[in-house]
């Protein structure tokens, strides 16, 4: 039987290891696409989205006489030319007394200085539609029609937070 000396048997044991390794990454599927979304920053952008898109829901529950039917939020290069990381979230809501919109839009801006923009439009159909949005298209899952005349789509965007990771292959 051949011996292997200690370099050997350390090199054996890491090249084991090592294979064992790769094999685990590349069976799971899932198990890869996190690692990739770890390694290239879109966890940290998600985690961005998310607290920003909690916060605003947040502010919007806290006011008396909405209530929100539907939340909505993406992140990546969402509108423009060049690169950088884009954050957007919206609720479908029932407001009601509309003529308060305003007000409250630019209250829930006050309160957060992540929100760049914030600000309401009376959606027509499914398709989320804002100039804010060019390259992302997603949708409402509730019908509206002319019945919903109470339900407004509120939005909040952000053009580029300072703790994006620019690694996020969604913001080139």
């Amino acid at each position: 039987m051949c011996k292997l000396s200690k370099k050997g048997t350390v090199l054996v044991i890491v090249v084991i290891l090592f294979m064992l390794l790769s094999i685990c990454l590349f069976a799971s599927d899932s198990f890869r696409y996190d690692l990739t979304k770890l390694l290239t920053g879109q966890r940290h952008n998600d985690k961005i989205l998310k607290n920003a898109t909690d916060s605003f829901v947040s502010e919007l529950e806290k006011t008396e006489g909405v209530s929100i039917l539907e939340v909505h939020s993406v992140c990546g290069k969402l509108n423009g030319n060049g690169n950088g990381m884009n954050y957007f979230g919206c609720v479908l809501a029932r407001v009601e007394r509309p003529e308060t919109l305003r007000s409250i839009c630019s209250g829930v801006q006050s309160k957060d200085e992540r929100f760049e923009v914030v600000d309401w439009y009376l959606p027509e159909g499914k398709v989320i539609d804002t100039e804010y949005v060019e390259r992302s298209k997603f949708s409402f899952d509730l019908d509206i029609d002319e019945t919903n005349a109470d339900v407004f789509c509120i939005y909040f965007y952000d053009s580029g937070n300072p703790k994006s990771n620019e690694w996020d292959p969604r913001g080139h």
